[in-house]
C-alpha cells in the first residue's frame, strides 16, 4: 500500500473497459439461465429453498438458518446436494463428460486413482494342470 501511495505518478486504477457482450453471448447466457432454472425447479422443496436463499438470493448462512429453522450443517449439506444435482442435470442435458474430481468431490481423487490403478488390476489366475 505504501508503494502505491508513494508513487503518485502511476494511476491507481487501470482504466480499461471490457467490450460489451455480443448478441450470441447474450443468447447463450439466457439459454443457460433457463436450463439452470429448470434444474433448480426439479430439486426437492427443502433443498430448493436452501439453495435459492443461499445462492440465488445471497442471504447469509445465519439468515437462511433462521428462516428455514435448520442447523448450519444441514444448510450446507442441502446447498451442496443442490449444486451437485444441478451440475449432474446440466451435464446430462449438454452431454459433456463429468470431470473426474467432480465425481468424488476431491482434486486428489484422480491422483489416487492413477496411483492405485495397479492394485485394481485383476491378478492372473493360474490353471491347474489336470491330474493324470
Amino acid at each position: 500500500m505504501n508503494d502505491i501511495l508513494d508513487n503518485q505518478s502511476e494511476p491507481f486504477f487501470d482504466v480499461t473497459f471490457a467490450k460489451p457482450p455480443n448478441p450470441e453471448e447474450i443468447y447463450v447466457a439466457s439459454e443457460l439461465n433457463v436450463l439452470i432454472e429448470n434444474q433448480i425447479r426439479e430439486l426437492p422443496p427443502r433443498v430448493q429453498a436452501a439453495f435459492r436463499l443461499r445462492k440465488i438470493e445471497e442471504f447469509s448462512i445465519r439468515e437462511v438458518v433462521q428462516a428455514l429453522d435448520i442447523r448450519e450443517t444441514a444448510l450446507k449439506s442441502r446447498v451442496l446436494r443442490a449444486r451437485r444435482k444441478i451440475a449432474r442435470g446440466l451435464r446430462r442435458l449438454l452431454a459433456t463428460p463429468p470431470r473426474p474430481h467432480a465425481l468424488y468431490g476431491s482434486r486428489a481423487q484422480p491422483k489416487l486413482t492413477q496411483k492405485f490403478a495397479s492394485l485394481r488390476q485383476p491378478k492372473p489366475h493360474f490353471e491347474r494342470s489336470p491330474k493324470t
